[in-house]
């Protein structure tokens, strides 16, 4: 929800029903079937709506932070790939 500054405003899932999800607060996460989280990516920054997320073929999630209405560090806009299974 956006109830708080750290809701969910992306997602994508695998096909085992694991979950990765970007956050408003600026951090991509992993939200395992036993409920469980890990964050896979941190950028600084708020109110965050990470426009481009995307899975390819291989199930690697490609990220691109983005704060349209918020703030975040210039030097860590960019496109970020995170590969199945790895946390960075």
């Amino acid at each position: 929800t956006s109830a708080n500054s750290d809701h969910i405003v992306n997602a994508l899932a695998y096909k085992d029903g694991t979950i990765i999800a970007a956050r408003a607060g600026g951090t991509v996460e992993r939200i395992n079937n036993d409920g469980t989280i890990d964050t896979l990516l941190t950028i600084t920054g708020y109110l965050m709506d990470w426009r481009l997320m995307w899975m390819d073929s291989d199930e690697n999630v490609y990220v691109s932070p983005h704060a349209t209405r918020g703030s975040m560090t210039l030097s860590q806009r960019g496109l970020y790939r995170l590969e199945k299974g790895e946390n960075v």
